[in-house]
Order: structure tokens, then C-alpha cells, then sequence
């Protein structure tokens, strides 16, 4: 294997300087831009410079929808010759065209998602090259995301904008002729509390025929990590061969720890194939996490799942339409501390960076590709469906590892009541079955959707869902009717709210927004079938759809695009904890402290809690803790606790250290 060892792969790193042109007239191509020569600096000339990644929209000179251009010069050492390429993108909006030297590798849709292409017929070691991108962030009604057929001011655009560029970063690697593609590990939960690990692994040879060894080993990611389960088998690759392989791994019943959203344990599963020509590894992390659908509960590991949400939007008033790792978890964490732990996030695929925060931390989160109000006629093209198919594939393949990810959608708001909407449901429901059998589908359905009592069951697509999502902006009285409606014709089958609110600058004052809350809120705890909450929109988010607010956003949030919160936002850190604290003065030194855990909405089992005074509180108070026993729904816990004459503050601290519920009791009179 001394051979293999020196052909590991190794990677360079193409973020930074790159040129960027606008091409408002489409003439880029035919004036031969793809093919001009490597210069000597980072970009041809002509080009201005600008720092990748980026998002021409965030820059004030490039105000612009439509094509724009991106090429870096770079060398790779000459050592790298002989070997196999690839150049990688984290993130490109919304699609684009890439050449290497004048050479063609490829394209590729949707901007949240990272792809690949491989390079090793165009890159030249030891030389100048030329990397060069035509970048589009335009729309039409065969766009995702896109118009809708129609002559109406609405028709002609969507509501989130449609920020372009390098959105991530770039780099080019080298590889041995045979590679791991992909992998997913697929758990299978047995009767002893053991699980056993199907590990499946897409290999490619790009040489001669070969003899490969692949080797998977599985560990725990962080937490006192075991000595790796591990296995391995020989293959003989035929040149150019591309292949699935599936190997299975057992996880003893002592070793299997399960993913929750209070105990986000994971794994990470690392795959390595040897031949004589090198070795390659691809790696993954996953939680063991078991979702069911049962009596009109969501079960996660066999527990109901009835939490609050919210929608997040792309776009940041800071940041636009970049999402650097540091924002992307200061709007998480947001999320978390007030409880807002169930929601689709987007209209798009979430992106991988995001993914992770969220199986690091503890969200629920039903993953869908650019997809906002399709009408019959896009829902029957032939070219919609393709396009759709491939923003889903790629969404699936990039998240289907992941513990947070517990739903497919099909859609948002796109026309289900009718024929092609009950057909795409069927069929796109289906399809997505085949890629990732282990998690439910579903689709956020227009409010119209519970409009059509009338009709069979059979003849709605609701039908075909594993779970019912709902986005609902008509009265809570109505839409109580509605749900015990729909509950009645698919008792099976649990409802999760996926939007609803009301616009901060469309009412007389946040209060407005905050008694809708509670009234939807008494809709949610009085029906158990309901799974989750989730308002729309986390945040507000830039737009130029009709009826947008002058300052450029739509002002749905809970907080703004700066990320300041409202009233409304506080409330929901009170209403959606699963607990409720509070504290009572018995006498001077004594105070009774009483955590109950909530018995309706949101409802959890509470395990690994603590109660405790702030760390930081100074002075009286700030030293007592008392860990919590297990509590289901509707329990309570009560301690008589010695604290000093004064006032003091009292929180309860979930075990990953959100602040789970606050309270502060007065001094002694």
C-alpha cells in the first residue's frame, strides 16, 4: 500500500480574489468568455475583483437579475499529475455553467446544495488554469423557484429574493482513480435494543480494472468515544465501473445511544476504499433516531413530538445572502431558546452547514427543494418535473444522513385540490420513497386544501401524505372546524401546522400578533393530533412581491432582518417551553419551587433537567441547583429550597444548556 499512501487525496482551497463580470445582454458565451486564457493574476482582465464567496446583490455596484460571470486563474503543483480531479462548490445561486480551461464540466440547479464536478481531463498540473462560471439568478415560470402562469401583478414573482453568486466556498481536489461517491447509513432498530447499521456505499472506478477494499468503521462522534465497530470486503472493479455495494454493521444494545432533541447524540460512520492506486474516505455523521406515525402522533424513539416552530428565511439585513457558520447559528440558537424547534426553515434545501448546527443541537426539521405554488399546467410539465426531481435528489442525497432532517416535502402551497396536484403528490411522494425510505412525506398545503370536504378521501392529496402539513391565515375559528375535519377523514394521521402569523406591519401593534398566537394556541392544545406550531416567519426577509413593505422587507417575523426580536418572540419563550416554573416564598429563607411539565401543548418527556439559580446571578442566590427526575407530560416536581432574604431568579436548563423556562420570586416583606 506504499503506492496508495502518496496518492491521498489533497485539496486547495480556490475561495478568495475571482473576477466577476455582469452579462445584462446574455453575450458572454458567444463572445468567448468560457475559453479565455489563464492570466497571470487571479482574474482575466477586464474582470472586476471580487472576494468569493459572494453575493453580487450584497455588493452596491451589482444591483442585477440575470447572468454574471466569475473566473480564478490558479496552479495546482505538478506533483498532482497523473492523478484524478474534482473541483467543489458549497453553494452557487441559483444555477450555473461551469468550465475549466476551456472545457465544459458541467451544470447544476439550486443554490443551497454542494456539487461536484470531475475535472480530470481539463485541469493541468504545474500550470496555469482558468476556472470560470456562468452564474443565473433569473426566473420564469419553468424556474424553481419561479413564477406562475398568469397576467396578475403576483403571478410575475415570488415572495423571497433571489440573491446570486458564489454563495460558498470553492476548491479543487485531487483523487485515486477509485472513490467513494456517496454513502448513507441506514439503521434498523431490533427487539433487544440493539440496531444493525446497513452501510451503503456508491463506488467509482475512473481507471483500469481494480481490486478495492472497502472499510467502514463506525464510533461515536464526540461523546466517549468507543472503539470503532468496523468491517471490511474486497471488490473487483471493472474499468470505469460505478457501483452500490451495502455492507452491515451491528451496533450492540450497550452501544446504542438515541438521537432526541434534548440528547442530540451522534455517530459518525467513515468509509475508506484502498486499491493499488490510492485510498479514498468519505465520512459522515448520523444519529440513531427512530420516526413513526401512529394513531395521529409523530413519534420520535416511540414518544409523541408536540413542539413549536418557526420558518426561517433566506436573507440577512448583515449578512445577505451569505450565510457564514457564525450566523447561520446565531439564528439557530435563536431559534432553540425560544422553543421553536419543528419547521420546514425554508422554501429550499437547507444547506449543509445548517444541518449540522441543527444534529448538533437538537431540531426537528422537514426538508423541502425551491417549490412555492405550482399551478396544473407547471405540475404536468414534463420539464418542471424533471427540475424538481433533480433540487430533490440533490436536497436528499446531501441530508439524508442527517438526524434532523425527519420529513420530505413535496412542495409548498402549489395547487393540490386539483387533478396534476393530486397526481405530482402521488407520484412525487413515491418517487421520493425510493431515494429514502426512512423518513415521511409530506407537503405544506395551501389552507384551500381543507376546503374540499366533498370529495373521497382518495381524491385529495392529502391522502398520499404520511403526516398532514397545513399552512393556515384565515380565522382560528374556522380553521378548528377544518381540523377536526380533516382528523376525521385521516384519523391515523397527525397535523402539523407548517405557517401561520400575522404580518408585524399589518396590524395596529404587536399585541395584535401576540393574542392570534394564543388563539392558535388554544386551537393546538385542545386537539392531540397536532404535532407542531411552526409561525411564519422566524424572520423578516427582502422582497419585491406586491404588497411588500417600502423598506424592502416583508415583515413577518418573530424577529427582524437585523435579528432584533419582538414582543411576540418572548412570548413564544414563555408559551412553547415544555415547562412551566415557578417559585414561591414560604417564609424569610424558603421558597417552594415547582417545575411542572406541561401536559397539552407543547408536551415532552423531560429527562436530564436541572433547576437551579443562575450562575451568573452575583451576590444572594446563584449557587443552588437540583437535578430533575423524569417527567411525562402533566407530572410536576415540588422542593422547598433555602434561599437567602431577597429577591433571586430560578431557571430550569435543559441537558444540552438552553434555558428551558425563568421565573423570580420576590424578597421576603
Amino acid at each position: 500500500m506504499a503506492v496508495g499512501a502518496s496518492l491521498r487525496a489533497e485539496s486547495l482551497s480556490l475561495s478568495g480574489n475571482w473576477g466577476f463580470a455582469l452579462d445584462p445582454m446574455a453575450r458572454g458565451e458567444a463572445s468567448g468568455w468560457p475559453q479565455l486564457a489563464a492570466p497571470k493574476g487571479d482574474a482575466p482582465p477586464n474582470f472586476d475583483v471580487v472576494t468569493v464567496p459572494h453575493c453580487w446583490f450584497d455588493d452596491p455596484r451589482y444591483q442585477h437579475t440575470g447572468l454574471a460571470w466569475y473566473a480564478r486563474a490558479f496552479e495546482v503543483s505538478a506533483d498532482w499529475k497523473g492523478r484524478h480531479f474534482r473541483v467543489r462548490f458549497a453553494r452557487v445561486a441559483d444555477r450555473c455553467r461551469v468550465w475549466l480551461n476551456g472545457a465544459f464540466l458541467g451544470a447544476h440547479d439550486g443554490g443551497s446544495t454542494p456539487f461536484s464536478f470531475d475535472a480530470s481531463a481539463a485541469l493541468k498540473p504545474g500550470e496555469r488554469n482558468l476556472l470560470v462560471l456562468e452564474v443565473d439568478n433569473s426566473w420564469n415560470d419553468r424556474t424553481l423557484p419561479g413564477s406562475r402562469p398568469g397576467h396578475g401583478t403576483a403571478s410575475q414573482v415570488y415572495p423571497w429574493w433571489n440573491y446570486g453568486g458564489i454563495l460558498g466556498d470553492v476548491s479543487v481536489a485531487s483523487e485515486p482513480p477509485v472513490i467513494v461517491e456517496k454513502i448513507k447509513v441506514e439503521p434498523a432498530f431490533l427487539a433487544d435494543g440493539a440496531v444493525t447499521l446497513t452501510i451503503r456505499a456508491w463506488l467509482n472506478n475512473r481507471g483500469p480494472a481494480a481490486r478495492a477494499t472497502l472499510a467502514p468503521t463506525v464510533a461515536e462522534a464526540k461523546t466517549a468515544p468507543g472503539q470503532p465497530l468496523t468491517i471490511s470486503e474486497d471488490y473487483v472493479l471493472g474499468a470505469g465501473e460505478a457501483r452500490e455495494v451495502r455492507l452491515s454493521i451491528a451496533v450492540p444494545r450497550e452501544r446504542v445511544h438515541r438521537w432526541n432533541l434534548d440528547d442530540p447524540f451522534l455517530y459518525r460512520a467513515v468509509v475508506t476504499v484502498r486499491s493499488r492506486e490510492g485510498e479514498h474516505t468519505h465520512a459522515r455523521r448520523f444519529g440513531l433516531r427512530e420516526i413513526a406515525m401512529r394513531d395521529g402522533q409523530f413519534l420520535l424513539n416511540g414518544r409523541p413530538v408536540r413542539v413549536g416552530g418557526a420558518n426561517r428565511a433566506r436573507g440577512h439585513a448583515t449578512y445577505g445572502g451569505l450565510e457564514p457558520v457564525e450566523m447561520i447559528a446565531a439564528d439557530l440558537r435563536l431559534l432553540k431558546e425560544a422553543h421553536l424547534e419543528f419547521g420546514r426553515l425554508q422554501h429550499y434545501a437547507p444547506t449543509p452547514e445548517l444541518l449540522d448546527w441543527a444534529d448538533e443541537n437538537g431540531l426537528l426539521i422537514m426538508a423541502e427543494a425551491g417549490n412555492w405554488q405550482l399551478q396544473p399546467s407547471q405540475m404536468l410539465s414534463p420539464e418542471m418535473r424533471a427540475a424538481f426531481r433533480e433540487l430533490t435528489r440533490n436536497m436528499i442525497e446531501d441530508g439524508w444522513d442527517h438526524p434532523s432532517v425527519v420529513a420530505w416535502s413535496t412542495g409548498n402551497e402549489y395547487a393540490s385540490w386539483s387533478p396534476a396536484g393530486v397526481d405530482w403528490t402521488k407520484s412525487m411522494a413515491a418517487w421520493i420513497r425510493t431515494l429514502d425510505s426512512t423518513r415521511p412525506v409530506s407537503f405544506a398545503a395551501h389552507g384551500d386544501a381543507l376546503d374540499h370536504a366533498d370529495q373521497a378521501p382518495e381524491a385529495r392529496s392529502l391522502h398520499y401524505v404520511d403526516f398532514i402539513s397545513v399552512n393556515w391565515y384565515r380565522s382560528t375559528d374556522e380553521f378548528a372546524r377544518k381540523l377536526d375535519q380533516t382528523h376525521a377523514f385521516w384519523p391515523e394521521k397527525p397535523i402539523l401546522i407548517s405557517e401561520y402569523g400575522l404580518r408585524a406591519d399589518r396590524v395596529a401593534n404587536e399585541q395584535v400578533r401576540i393574542d392570534q398566537f394564543r388563539a392558535m394556541l388554544e386551537v393546538v392544545r385542545a386537539r392531540p393530533f397536532i404535532c407542531g406550531l411552526s409561525y411564519w416567519s422566524f424572520n423578516d426577509y427582502r422582497s419585491r412581491y406586491p404588497g411588500t413593505n417600502p423598506n424592502g422587507y416583508r415583515e413577518w417575523g418573530l424577529v427582524d432582518g437585523g435579528r432584533k426580536p419582538r414582543g411576540l418572540y418572548h412570548v413564544s419563550q414563555v408559551e412553547l417551553s415544555p415547562v412551566v416554573l415557578t417559585a414561591t416564598r414560604k417564609s424569610a429563607d424558603v421558597v417552594t419551587v415547582k417545575v411542572a411539565s406541561r401536559a397539552d401543548f407543547p408536551s415532552a418527556v423531560l429527562s436530564g433537567y436541572v433547576v437551579r439559580t443562575p450562575a451568573d446571578a452575583g451576590g444572594k442566590g446563584g449557587s443552588w441547583s437540583a437535578s430533575l427526575p423524569e417527567l411525562v407530560p402533566g407530572k410536576t416536581w415540588e422542593q422547598d429550597v433555602r434561599l437567602p432574604d431577597g429577591a433571586a431568579d430560578l431557571e430550569v436548563v435543559r441537558p444540552t444548556g438552553f434555558v428551558a423556562a425563568k421565573c423570580r420570586v420576590d424578597a421576603a416583606r
